[in-house]
């Protein structure tokens, strides 16, 4: 081939001896003997030069001067140099660029990488295949066959061999036979006689173990000993090649071997001493530095990498990254090895290693610069995995650590990480539309509170992006689906106003009113005028900045409606008057409701005739048979009924009934006409003229016989019979209003006062059948009830009818006792004397129980009764009337009373002895004393009304009592007089 003609020219050198030699052997060996001792000491220059077939003749110009040339000391280099030349025959050419040895045999292939099974271009020799790419092999160009080919080189190989036992025989002294050796084991090598080879050059080492070979030699030892799986003897020669330290052209490739002799051997810890310090020596700037290497050492260092993630892996991934380092000391490129690790997992699909080796890595380097690198690396890894779930929580996790506001980004300038913002911003993006879409699909609100956060979340970080007004607009959406429409109405105004014009600003503005609008469907009551308020505002706002829309006239008007309602007239009226003005061709329907809020704002206003015209503008809106023109005409007429009505309220009262009469030329048909005639008769009773009043009131019937106001009529004619204090005439009145009034709340009162009059016609017949109608007709109106139920209780007590009297007091009781919150003072107060005069018989029939023997069964019958009165009576102090209460505590401590006093009084055993009844008396005693003491502690709480400033009769009852019961304290009569006299 073509590098191998540029061999040395020492070649060239022997060529040229060889000939003087011939020509001087016809004067004599004397002659020879001079011209190559000549040679002796001299500085042989060497040159290169590209010679056609130059390894040919060089084998044949050394051949031709050992033949012809007798045994000099040019000999034993001559021999070294043509057994040189045979290998190289059948190796190729030795490139000291590449620094490798070049050793193989016949047909043997390059080894082979132990990581990445390729074949290497650098440290291995150039195999039998590859020779027929080398363009100038003498053999090939002459066509030779392959088998040719081998033949020869077996040849070549063999002369090789004997010229080196020669060699090595025949000069035992030679002073390069260390590279004598080496090339033998060489020319073994070729032949596939790794025995030999690997015997030679442990003789060179024994022999010579000095020579400059000995890095050499000692690797190609360990090269072999590798192959041979021999790990342990391996490893040592890799070792011995170290030490020799980086002067050595074979420590990088000792350091990588020495590696996987230990890794061979399991031994993975000290595999990555070997192969860390490779790393710390080539590439301790990480893949940065790997890159710039060339395409050999790129390679070797990439290999390397690949069995420290295997050694990792084995030691137990990630963790044990961490606990190499934490022995040996931090390196700037863990990065680099977490990162070959999580792809040596993920190549292998073991996802949940590789996504724990990356998230390892952000745990242990929060603050890393490739930190955001490792965490997506994290999501890609379920991503690639098919694990969607996973794929969410790693977003999840990422958008936690790298949030803009967290501590990454007060180390880091977010300026520089392009990328990374770029991932932040579509990672927020992402987590929002994935949990607004599982939402919708789902229906769950904590997808949707998960959706909002991640869209806050983006809108906080990036309010400028471009996607920030579509995002801010789902935001709104997923509020609204939630029903938060508050919320969503600030953000559909947010997605409108506070961003430049997008295609959604309309949309969203419209989106805001409506979602006020559903808020105040759902505002509380008190909430209510606020959320009207801001309905209001948004909708002024959507139709000040979008005109054009088609919804812009609706919602104007409608804000103009609300406004009204809110009783602010004037906006109101503004409004309107801009929906007419400016949407002059809006439809009739919003056209009729402007002008119809113009109409009842001038109205409220006081600006009648502007209220009159509107009215008018309204009503010629309608079409046809509208059901809203009869409410429309009685507005109309209230124009004009209203300036009677101020007229009235002036006090020009004359004037007033004239202008409520002029209703019925204006709107002869509404309703009003009616209310018109009514108040005039209504403004004579204020004028106090009974008689004009009647027949106005009278003149009022016959004219609108089928009125609903026939009704009011009647009322006004009762008023007046009533107010000329004609009571029972007045009473029938009220009866007549009962029987035809169609309003409940007007019969009820007609009921109730028709009773009254009754009653105070002294009619008690009349007055019983009045009130006992009420009361059953009107149970619900439990204190007008009551109080007739007490009306006619008074009556039954005048006409002697006890026991009607006690049935309505019972009445009394339980309607109050069912009342709950609607009870009053006055139903209580008269509930209480119900329940008072109620208990009497109760009580007389307790009293009335003595204790006869057997003591305890005549016992158990007092106490229940007791129980029953003391019910009673505890009941009457809920009330909280004073004079009840006053009157409860006292016969509650009289029934108390009561009790010891029959305990005392209760009937003996007959056949107890003195003894036995005197101890029966103590045990009685015993047994009375406490119901004594509680009746003393509760006639003592009646005396505390007095220092309250209130004193009635039972209090009184109790101070004579107590003057009984504990006469020392209490029976003091020239005291206790004058506390009486005070207290009254």
């Amino acid at each position: 081939m073509k590098s191998t003609g540029r061999l040395l020219f020492w070649l060239g050198v022997m060529w040229l001896l060889a000939a003087c030699a011939s020509e001087g052997t016809s004067d004599g060996d004397s002659q020879s003997d001079e011209n190559i001792g000549s040679l002796r000491g001299q500085k042989v220059d060497v040159k290169e030069e590209h010679i056609e077939g130059g390894l040919e003749k060089a084998i044949a110009g050394y051949k031709q001067f050992l033949k012809d040339t007798p045994e000099a000391e040019m000999t034993p280099e001559a021999l070294r140099r043509l057994a040189d030349l045979k290998v190289q025959a059948v190796e190729g050419v030795y490139d000291p660029n590449t620094q490798s040895i070049q050793y193989a045999g016949p047909g043997q292939s390059k080894v082979v990488s132990p990581i990445t099974g390729k074949k290497s271009d650098k440290d291995q020799p150039i195999n039998r295949d590859s020779l027929d790419t080398i363009e100038d092999r003498s053999q090939q160009q002459a066509g030779m066959t392959m088998k040719q080919q081998m033949q020869q080189d077996d040849a070549n190989s063999r002369e090789a061999i004997a010229l080196y036992q020669k060699l090595l025989k025949q000069y035992p002294y030679y002073e390069r036979n260390d590279r004598v050796l080496y090339q033998l084991a060489r020319a073994y090598g070729i032949r596939g006689e790794q025995d030999k080879a690997m015997n030679t050059l442990d003789r060179l080492i024994r022999e010579y173990p000095h020579t400059p070979l000995i890095d050499e030699v000692q690797f190609r030892r360990g090269e072999i000993l590798f192959v041979r799986k021999r790990y342990i003897d391996a490893e040592q020669a890799y070792q011995a090649v170290i030490r020799a330290g980086r002067r050595s052209a074979f420590y990088d490739q000792a350091l990588y071997k020495h590696g996987w002799s230990q890794f061979k051997q399991s031994r993975y810890e000290e595999a990555l001493d070997s192969f860390i310090t490779l790393i710390d020596t080539k590439a301790a700037g990480g893949r940065a530095a790997i890159d710039r290497f060339n395409a050999i050492e790129r390679q070797r260092l990439n290999d390397t990498l690949r069995v420290v993630s295997f050694s990792f892996s084995y030691l137990g991934g990630a963790d044990a990254i961490d606990q190499y380092f934490q022995k040996r000391g931090k390196r700037s490129y863990e990065d680099m090895l977490f990162a070959d690790l999580g792809e040596h997992y993920l190549v292998k699909r073991r996802y949940a290693d590789a996504a724990a080796t990356y998230a390892r890595f952000v745990e242990r380097n929060p603050l890393h610069a490739q930190a955001p690198v490792f965490q997506r690396r994290v999501i890609a890894v379920y991503e690639k995995g098919g694990f969607p779930k996973l794929v969410i929580e790693g977003k999840r996790e990422f958008a936690k650590i790298y949030d803009l506001n967290g501590n990454y980004w007060k180390v880091h300038d977010i300026k520089q990480a392009p990328e990374t913002l770029a991932f932040i911003k579509q990672n927020l993006s992402d987590l929002a539309r994935h949990y607004h879409a599982l939402s919708q699909k789902m229906h769950d609100a904590n997808d949707r509170k998960e959706a909002i956060v991640w869209y806050r979340k983006f809108l906080s970080s990036f309010a400028t992006d471009k996607q920030a007004p579509e995002l801010n607009f789902l935001l709104a959406d997923l509020l609204f689906d939630g029903r938060d429409y508050l919320a969503a109405a600030h953000e559909y105004e947010k997605t409108a106003y506070l961003y430049p014009p997008h295609a959604k600003s309309a949309e969203a503005a419209y989106a805001s009113v409506l979602a006020y609008r559903e808020q105040l469907k759902v505002a509380e009551p008190t909430d209510k005028p606020g959320a009207i308020q801001q309905a209001i505002v948004s909708s002024v706002r959507f139709a000040d900045s979008f005109p054009a829309h088609p919804q812009a006239a609706g919602v104007l008007n409608q804000a103009a409606a609300d406004t009204y309602e809110r009783k602010e007239y004037r906006q109101a009226r503004n409004l309107a008057k801009r929906v007419i003005n400016g949407h002059p061709d809006a439809e009739q329907k919003i056209q009729r409701s402007a002008w119809t809020v113009v109409a009842h704002a001038s109205f409220d206003l006081g600006e009648f005739a502007e209220a009159e015209n509107a009215y008018q503008q309204a009503l010629s809106r309608l079409p046809k048979g509208s059901a809203e023109r009869t409410a429309l005409v009685d507005r109309l007429a209230a124009s004009t009924y209203k300036q009677a009505e101020a007229r009235q309220k002036a006090g020009d009262l004359q004037q007033a009934v004239n202008g409520y009469l002029r209703v019925a030329e204006i709107a002869p048909d509404s309703k009003i006409r009616m209310t018109a005639d009514y108040d005039a008769g209504a403004v004579l009773i204020q004028l106090k003229q009974w008689n004009r009043a009647a027949r106005l009131f009278e003149d009022y019937r016959k004219r609108y016989p089928e009125s609903k106001q026939q009704d009011d009529v009647t009322q006004k004619l009762a008023v007046a019979y009533e107010q000329d204090r004609q009571w029972r005439p007045a009473a029938v009145e009220y009866d007549r209003i009962r029987r035809a009034a169609k309003d409940p709340e007007v019969r009820r009162e007609a009921s109730y006062r028709s009773a009254q009059l009754f009653d105070r016609a002294k009619d008690n017949e009349a007055a019983i059948i009045a009130y006992r109608r009420f009361i059953q007709q009107y149970q619900q109106y439990m204190v007008q009830s009551v109080e007739a139920r007490q009306n006619l209780a008074d009556i039954y007590g005048k006409t002697k009818q006890q026991k009607e009297r006690q049935a309505v007091l019972k009445e009394i009781v339980q309607v109050d006792k069912a009342a709950g919150s609607n009870r009053t003072d006055r139903t209580r107060y008269l509930a209480a004397l119900a329940t008072l005069e109620l208990a009497d018989p109760m009580v007389e029939s307790y009293k009335k129980i003595r204790l006869t023997l057997p003591l305890k069964q005549s016992l158990t019958r007092k106490k229940q009764s007791m129980e029953k009165v003391l019910q009673i009576f505890s009941s009457m102090l809920d009330y909280k009337v004073a004079d009840v209460t006053a009157a409860a505590t006292y016969r509650i401590a009289d029934t108390y009373y009561d009790l010891t006093r029959a305990i005392l009084e209760s009937d003996r055993p007959r056949n107890l002895n003195k003894v036995e009844l005197e101890q029966y008396n103590i045990l009685l005693e015993e047994q009375a004393y406490p119901f004594e003491e509680k009746a003393i502690t509760l006639h003592g709480k009646n005396l505390q009304f007095m220092r309250k400033g209130f004193y009635n009769e039972w209090i009184d009852k109790s101070i004579e009592q107590l003057g009984k019961l504990v006469p020392i304290r209490y029976a003091k009569p020239e005291h206790g007089e004058s506390v009486v006299t005070s207290v009254r």
